[in-house]
């Protein structure tokens, strides 16, 4: 005859008197210790896919999981990356920087020439004319973003995918930022010098006809 009632191993749970069996813990849930009488829900960035465990597991580098009581982990979506196990959700890939796969641990830097529009946006896109990018020079903010730069004044790009600048011509102008293309100096002025503002004015006995 039975001397006593034995206690539910871990894994498994009880929550009725006079019972002759333990319920295994279900996908999603767990039971460290033994004796009780409920199972315990996996909380955010772990799950357990199968039952009868007595513990959860680590969502895995690449993947995040918000909710709880969950069976399995989600990949990050492109755009997204995850560089850490147990994530409850996925971090952006900053601008100038992306990811065109899902469940990776973090972004690649866009080549020379394009940026992202957006964090967390996969795919990168050609700077449009009257900017720049070069992943080799300093164009690193305070956010870690690599955007596309407007070109200075005395500077201009005068189509997409450019890794630099040009400077305006001998005889060209140009006064503002981020523009695609340098003016002429009108006549009775002149330039001499390349990357100008501004174009000098002819002295009192000299003249400039175009």
């Amino acid at each position: 005859w039975v001397k006593q009632c034995s206690h539910c191993p871990s894994g498994y749970h009880q929550d009725k008197a006079q019972q002759s069996l333990c319920l295994p813990c279900f996908p999603g849930q767990y039971n460290d210790d033994s004796k009780q009488t409920e199972c315990k829900n996996c909380v955010a960035g772990k799950y357990t896919n199968t039952s009868q465990l007595k513990e959860c597991y680590f969502c895995p580098i690449g993947y995040q999981q918000p909710d709880t009581s969950q069976t399995v982990c989600l990949g990050c979506s492109p755009g997204k990356f995850s560089d850490q196990t147990s994530a409850t959700s996925c971090k952006e890939c900053v601008v100038g920087r992306y990811q065109i796969e899902s469940g990776q641990d973090g972004c690649h830097d866009c080549p020379s020439g394009r940026t992202t529009t957006a964090a967390g946006t996969p795919r990168c896109d050609l700077c449009s004319p009257g900017k720049h990018r070069d992943p080799d020079g300093d164009n690193e903010d305070v956010n870690g973003e690599i955007p596309c730069l407007e070109c200075l004044v005395g500077m201009f790009a005068d189509s997409s995918n450019k890794e630099v600048c040009k400077d305006c011509p001998i005889g060209f102008y140009q006064n503002e930022i981020g523009k695609s293309m340098c003016f002429p100096c009108i006549p009775g002025k002149y330039n001499d010098d390349l990357k100008q503002e501004t174009c000098k004015d002819c002295d009192k006995g000299q003249f400039t006809s175009t």
